[in-house]
C-alpha cells in the first residue's frame, strides 16, 4: 500500500528529467512518502498552480501540500495567466529585465489565491533563494557555473528577486509569514549554502540538496521513518518512477548528443531556415518536447491515478506552443539540450 503523507507541487526540480540525473535508489528512498505534481517550467503566476491545489483538496487523507515555487520568469513570454508548461526553455531572454516586476506581481497574486484556498499550504521559494544567492556571489566576483539543465533552464539572477521588488524573498516572507518556509534560517542551522546544494544555474537540487529540500523544508525537519529497502523496491509508485527515470536516461543518451552536435554552429546565428543542420536540431528539440510531455502525463497517472490525470488533462493539454515554442521562438537557433 502506498503511504504518501504529503503532496508537493514542483517545476522541473522534482520532475523525472532532473531526478534521472541522481542515484535512483536514493531518490526513491527520499521521495517515498511524497506524492509529486511536477511540471517542467511551471510558472509561479499560472492559474495551473491553483488548479493543482484544488485537485489535491478534492481528495482525502493527505497530510498537507507544499508548493516548491519555480523561477518567476518561467512563462514570461506570455501575458496569459496560464502559459503552456513543459518547455526545455520556458524563458524568453528578450523579456528578461523588461517585465520582471510584472511577472513577480503575478506570482504574488497567485500566492494570495492558493493561500486563500488552502491556509495550511507551505510555499518553498527555492529558486528565489538561488537567484538572490547568485546575485550576492556575482557582487563578490564569483559565479555558480554548471549546465543549464533539466527542463526549466537558468534565467539569470534577476527574476523579480531584488530587495525592492514585491516578489523578493524578504517581502514574501513578510506577506505570508505562516506559509513561506524560511529557507535561509534552515540553511544557517544546517551550516549549508544554497549554492552547495544545486547542480546548475537552474537551481536543480543535487542529491544532498534533495535530502535537504524534502527532509528539512517539506517535512519541517521531521520526516517520516526512512523506508526499508524492501518497502522501496516493492512499492508500485516507486517501480514506475524508476522506469520513467530509466527511460528518460535512454532518450537523453541518444537524442541529446545528436541534437547538440547539429545545433552547434559557429558563430551561432539566427536561424533562417536555410541551414539543414539547424533545422534538424530544431526538430529534435520538438521531439524532446513530445517526450517530456509523454513522461509528464505518465508520471501524473502514476502519482494521482487515472482520476487525477483526467482532472489535470482538462487544463494540461498538448499545444503548439508547448512543442514548437512561442511566436518567434522557431526563428532562433535552437537551444542546446542538456
Amino acid at each position: 500500500m502506498d503511504r504518501c503523507t504529503i503532496d508537493v507541487i514542483s517545476p522541473s526540480h522534482l520532475h523525472v528529467a532532473n531526478l534521472s540525473t541522481l542515484p535512483t535508489l536514493e531518490v526513491l528512498q527520499v521521495l517515498h512518502h511524497v506524492r509529486l505534481h511536477a511540471f517542467c517550467g511551471l510558472p509561479p503566476g499560472s492559474h495551473m498552480v491553483a488548479k493543482i491545489v484544488n485537485s489535491i483538496q478534492e481528495e482525502k487523507g493527505m497530510r498537507g501540500t507544499v508548493w516548491l515555487m519555480g523561477d518567476y520568469r518561467f512563462g514570461n513570454y506570455s501575458s496569459e495567466t496560464h502559459p503552456p508548461v513543459c518547455r526545455v526553455n520556458n524563458v524568453a531572454r528578450e523579456k528578461c529585465n523588461v517585465n520582471d516586476e510584472e511577472i513577480a506581481e503575478r506570482a504574488v497574486r497567485c500566492m494570495e489565491c492558493v493561500v486563500g484556498r488552502d491556509p495550511e499550504l507551505k510555499i518553498v521559494p527555492w529558486d528565489l533563494v538561488v537567484r538572490e544567492s547568485a546575485r550576492e556571489i556575482a557582487k563578490k566576483g564569483g559565479k555558480k557555473g554548471g549546465k543549464g539543465g533539466g527542463g526549466g533552464g537558468g534565467s539569470g539572477s534577476g527574476s523579480g528577486s531584488e530587495s525592492g521588488s514585491v516578489g523578493s524573498y524578504i517581502n514574501i516572507r513578510k506577506k505570508f509569514p505562516d506559509n513561506v518556509v524560511d529557507i535561509a534560517t534552515n540553511l544557517n542551522r544546517a551550516n549549508l549554502k544554497i549554492e552547495d546544494l544545486i547542480l546548475d544555474r537552474g537551481g536543480h537540487p543535487s542529491m544532498e540538496g534533495l535530502r535537504f529540500m524534502v527532509d528539512i523544508l517539506v517535512f519541517g525537519g521531521k520526516p517520516p521513518p526512512a523506508p526499508s529497502l524492501l518497502e522501496v523496491i516493492f512499492n508500485r509508485r516507486n517501480v514506475v518512477r524508476a522506469g520513467l527515470m530509466f527511460s528518460h536516461r535512454i532518450v537523453e543518451a541518444g537524442l541529446v548528443p545528436l541534437q547538440r552536435y547539429l545545433a552547434v554552429v559557429r558563430p551561432r546565428r539566427k536561424y533562417r531556415g536555410s541551414n539543414l543542420w539547424l533545422l534538424l536540431a530544431t526538430r529534435l528539440t520538438n521531439l524532446y518536447q513530445l517526450h517530456l510531455y509523454a513522461i509528464t502525463n505518465l508520471a501524473i497517472v502514476n502519482e494521482t491515478g487515472f482520476a487525477g490525470w483526467m482532472r489535470m488533462n482538462e487544463y494540461y493539454k498538448i499545444s503548439y506552443t508547448m512543442i514548437f515554442g512561442w511566436e518567434g521562438y522557431d526563428g532562433l537557433s535552437p537551444p542546446l539540450l542538456t
